[in-house]
Formats: structure tokens, C-alpha cells, sequence
């Protein structure tokens, strides 16, 4: 089952990347590949001013210089049709293909380990294989892919840890946030994730007698203190204190307000009209778990194709049901932890917690559209699917024979999740502008 669906996953990547043009879904394009490119001829790290994402930690753009420099490829130009980009464009997607090939393995392991039954199993995998977020992502050429990949690989490793009780997993865990941290600042999340899970063993018994803890206890943070110790260094020495951009400078019209009801209220009446973000102006723009939902499934794409249209509805509407699955997971999981946890329940909760505490926060301190998508927070699809697999496996066991049907309605949930997903992703180069 592992293999099937990760075979389908490769499937899927490919398609899209080999699809979509590289400069069709990159948010600054341009100046990622100017970073790239600095990188590359001067073989060191620009200053915080240099660009506009040259603020950025260096990981990424080091990784893919190097790329470009083995291949000798030359760099695509931002604005170059798909025949005249040439190699370099190629190259660089094929990078972001493969760390989200890396994603996908990360989250189907994830779910390998925390859910037991093939029921949970396989739509859990599902949910995460057809999870739209993960093609979006993989086209860009950026440094969100590999954070996001480095933050589900501490995922993992925490869960494996659980699971297995072995140090050595909770080192993983802390070197993947290192990594993760020298990827982009989103990266600090999987660390605090990290960290908190560390904190939450020392209060359980059980966890603080685990063979050899404190040695990977002591590790992690030691690996998580040296990365932070390291990106100072490079902000103070390299970037000249530049740690993001000038937000005022971002425009009036990016800009959302931050009352209260944003973030508790849900404006349905905005998905009769239209359930893509592209240049939306309705209230929802507004609403914190409207935005979010929206750009977990679409980017910020936009169509005007009756169909792709038509499937946009049903994904949005399944989406929804889902969540309420989700948030049923989500209560099983925080009653798990604080028993004989044996299968990550409690790093997936405090995971999910992480994730949507640092979304608010990140709106909080610059409210503006960007800062509420969910591309910031995609490590959380796993944690999700997991969540929505337990929720199932309670509804398959606890449901009497006569009420079989009702049974099924996740599988027929998933199946339609998967289907309007696919659909539209795969339509996407030619239907969403």
C-alpha cells in the first residue's frame, strides 16, 4: 500500500511539473533566481538587500547553485516562455519535484506509524497523496518546498520515536529542524515543535525512563541550538541584520484587518459566487479559516472553465465535511496523549497546534492576504490526514452492520476528495490563469 501510493504520488508530481511552466505559480520568482544566481558566481552569501528574498536563510539557494553549477546550466530569465527557458528552469523544477517526492514519503510514513488498521491506512493516505497543496508547491521554484519537506521529515522522526522509543529518532527529529530552520524562518516552527514534544516527555514518566533519552533529548537541542547559533551569525555578519522585508512596502491591497470575528467567523455565502482567492474582495478575504481552507486547495489560482468550475465546488464542499473529521481526530488524539501514547498521537496534536498558532500569529504581526496561506503551514497535511484516519476507524468500529452505508461516507468523502482534486490540479495549466 505504501508503494502503490507512492508510486501514484511520483505520478502525479511529474505530470504537474512537466505541465506547468516554472514561472507559472512562484511567488517572486525573479528574485529567487537572482539569489540562486549570486549564490553561484560569487560562492558566497548576499547581503539582506541584495534582493527582495535575499533576507532569506541560504539553504535552498546554496542547494540549487550547486545544482546549477554541476549541470552547467544556464539561468532562466523570469518572464522566458516554457521553449525559451531552457535547462536551467528544467533543472530547477526537478528539484522541487523531487523534495516534494521526499514530502509524500515523509507524510505516507507518518501515517504508516500512527494508524493501524488498512481502513485508517488507506484513506489517510489518500487524503495526503491527493492533498492539492503538495502539487501546488512542487512546480515552485523556491525555498518552501524544501522547508516543507524538511518539517514533515521532524514530523516523522518524532512519531518514529514514539512509536519505537529509540533516541536516535529524536535526534532525526531535531536535525531535520535544524536543517529546516536554514531553510526559510517557517522552519523555527518545526523546531519549537520539536523542542515542545522534548518538554512534553520530561512530564511523562514513561518517556523520561525510555532507553537512552537524554542522550537524544540532549542532541536535538543541541543540533536545534547550533542551527540558531549558526543563522545569527549569518544575519549579523552576511545579511546585515536584514531578516524580512520592508511589509509596508507590500501594498494597501494586500492588506486584511484583524478584529476578532475574522478568525471565528465563515462567510458560506462566499462560495456561491466564487471559491477561488485570485483578486477576491469578498468578506472572506478577510476570514482567517475561510483564507486558509481556500488556499489549501487552489493556490491562488483562478478559472473561468464551467467544469474546472463545477469540480472547485464539490472539492470545496467535501473539504469542509473532511475538516469536521479532522477536528473529531483531532479531540481522539489530545485524549490519546495523555495515556500510554504509543504512536506519535501527541506530537501530531501538538503539531497541528504549532502550525495554526504560528498561521495566527504571522497574520497578527503583519496582517496581510499572503501571510494566511496555507503554503506556510503545509507540513500540516499529514498530522490532518492522520487525524481524519483515526475519526473513520472510530466511525467503522463503533457503527452497527445495519448502518453500513453510513459507514462508508468517509470512503465516499475520500474518493471524492481525491477525484475533484485530481481533476482540477491536472487541469490547472490550461484552465486557471
Amino acid at each position: 500500500m505504501f508503494a502503490l501510493f507512492a508510486l501514484i504520488g511520483a505520478g502525479l508530481i511529474v505530470t504537474y511539473v512537466r505541465t506547468t511552466a516554472f514561472n507559472a505559480r512562484t511567488h517572486d520568482l525573479g528574485s529567487h533566481l537572482h539569489y540562486i544566481k549570486l549564490v553561484e558566481q560569487r560562492h558566497t552569501i548576499p547581503n539582506g538587500t541584495e534582493c527582495w528574498e535575499c533576507h532569506q536563510p541560504p539553504l535552498y539557494y546554496v542547494v540549487a547553485a550547486v545544482v546549477m553549477h554541476a549541470g552547467h546550466w544556464p539561468h532562466p530569465l523570469e518572464n522566458a516562455s516554457r521553449k525559451d527557458a531552457g535547462k536551467g528552469a528544467i533543472a530547477l523544477q526537478d528539484l522541487s519535484a523531487t523534495t516534494s517526492f521526499l514530502t509524500l514519503l515523509f507524510w505516507l510514513s507518518t501515517i504508516r506509524l500512527s494508524l493501524t488498521t488498512t481502513y485508517e491506512r488507506v484513506t489517510a493516505s489518500a487524503l495526503a497523496t491527493f492533498a492539492p497543496s503538495l502539487l501546488i508547491e512542487g512546480c515552485k521554484i523556491g525555498n518552501d518546498t524544501l522547508v516543507i519537506c524538511l518539517a514533515s521529515g521532524a514530523v516523522w522522526q518524532l512519531v518514529k520515536w514514539r512509536a519505537s522509543r529509540r533516541a536516535r529518532h529524536l535526534a532525526g527529529a531535531g536535525a531535520f529542524a535544524a536543517l529546516a530552520i536554514l531553510s526559510k524562518p517557517s522552519g523555527l516552527v518545526a523546531a519549537a515543535i520539536v523542542f515542545a514534544s522534548i518538554l512534553m516527555a520530561l512530564v511523562f514518566r514513561r518517556d523520561r525512563r525510555a532507553p537512552r533519552f537524554v542522550w537524544g533529548a540532549g542532541a536535538s537541542v543541541a543540533l536545534l541550538g547550533a542551527s540558531l547559533a549558526l543563522w545569527r551569525y549569518i544575519v549579523v555578519h552576511i545579511k546585515k541584520g536584514v531578516t524580512h522585508q520592508e511589509w509596508d512596502s507590500m501594498g494597501a491591497q494586500l492588506r486584511v484587518q484583524n478584529h476578532w470575528k475574522d478568525f471565528v467567523s465563515f462567510d458560506w455565502s462566499t462560495f456561491k459566487d466564487n471559491p477561488w482567492l485570485h483578486f477576491d474582495a469578498s468578506p472572506a478575504r478577510d476570514q482567517f479559516w475561510n483564507y486558509l481552507l481556500r488556499s489549501s486547495l487552489f493556490g491562488e489560482g483562478n478559472t473561468q472553465d464551467f467544469a474546472t468550475t463545477a469540480y472547485a465546488y464539490a472539492l470545496v464542499v467535501v473539504a469542509l465535511a473532511l475538516a469536521a473529521f479532522v477536528a473529531c481526530g483531532f479531540l481522539i488524539c489530545v485524549a490519546r496523549a495523555f495515556g500510554p501514547d504509543r504512536r506519535g498521537e501527541r506530537e501530531l496534536a501538538i503539531s497541528a497546534l504549532g502550525y495554526v498558532g504560528f498561521l495566527v500569529s504571522l497574520r497578527l504581526v503583519a496582517p496581510y492576504a499572503v501571510h494566511n496561506d496555507f503554503r506556510f503551514i503545509v507540513p500540516i497535511v499529514a498530522p490532518c490526514a492522520v487525524m481524519a484516519g483515526l475519526a473513520f476507524g472510530r466511525l467503522h468500529a463503533k457503527l452497527k452492520r445495519r448502518w453500513i452505508h453510513l459507514a462508508a461516507l468517509p470512503g465516499w468523502l475520500v474518493v471524492a476528495f481525491c477525484v475533484a482534486s485530481l481533476r482540477i490540479t491536472l487541469d490547472w495549466p490550461s484552465s486557471l490563469h
